[in-house]
């Protein structure tokens, strides 16, 4: 896969203490840093947020629906149940978060990593992900449910339980996962790459009878 390019920081960025504060009038949140806030039942729709850090943040009742992320690092945040539905994420990394039941629905996903996060229950369908990558997560019993790839790489990840259908998976590595009870469809799994024994374990999830003629 292509090199994910790094969020650009500036180093001039800012530390405020609420979104709130560092909204402006044109609805723009750029080069801020935001430490170890509980940020509640914020709700803004269409801002763009360039930029910008959130660390040890947990966020509640929060919708980020129609918002675009450009350059921004989310470190050590809870984004349990959160929604980015219909926005976008550009260069953008997450760190150690948990993402459980978060809704990435019908969003744009690019040169973005998901490292050592917790995505159980996460809602992926109908999105883009374009040049990205997820080392060390959890996406147990996660939906990629009529999701496109593109240059995405799972490395040492739990897909278990996940659903992939009516999405193509050619050219997608997983041989590093485990993908115990994942479900797909026939038409999916063309070109998935995987290891032997995942071949074998995929081949009895879609019925075949293997026979060991040792």
């Amino acid at each position: 896969m292509k090199t994910i390019q790094k969020p650009r920081i500036s180093a001039d960025i800012q530390p405020v203490q609420t979104i709130e504060k560092a909204m402006t009038e044109d609805d723009l949140i750029e080069n801020v840093l935001i430490e170890n806030e509980f940020i509640s039942e914020v709700k803004p729709e269409r801002i763009h947020i360039n930029g910008s850090i959130f660390r040890g943040c947990d966020f509640m009742d929060c919708r980020f629906d129609h918002c675009d992320f450009c350059d921004c690092i989310f470190d050590n945040c809870d984004l349990s149940n959160l929604s980015f539905e219909k926005g976008s994420f550009h260069r953008c990394e997450f760190h150690k978060c948990r993402c459980t039941g978060s809704e990435f629905t019908s969003m744009l996903i690019q040169n973005t990593v998901f490292d050592h996060c917790k995505c159980t229950y996460a809602n992926f369908s109908s999105s883009t992900l374009k040049n990205n990558l997820f080392i060390n997560c959890d996406c147990g019993q996660a939906s990629f449910v009529a999701t496109q790839f593109k240059e995405v790489l799972f490395s040492d990840s739990k897909l278990d339980e996940a659903e992939f259908f009516n999405s193509s998976l050619a050219g997608i590595d997983v041989s590093t996962c485990s993908i115990q009870g994942i479900a797909v469809s026939m038409d999916t799994l063309k070109g998935l790459i995987v290891s032997e024994y995942q071949a074998i374990e995929l081949a009895k999830l879609l019925g075949l009878i293997i026979k060991d003629n040792a």
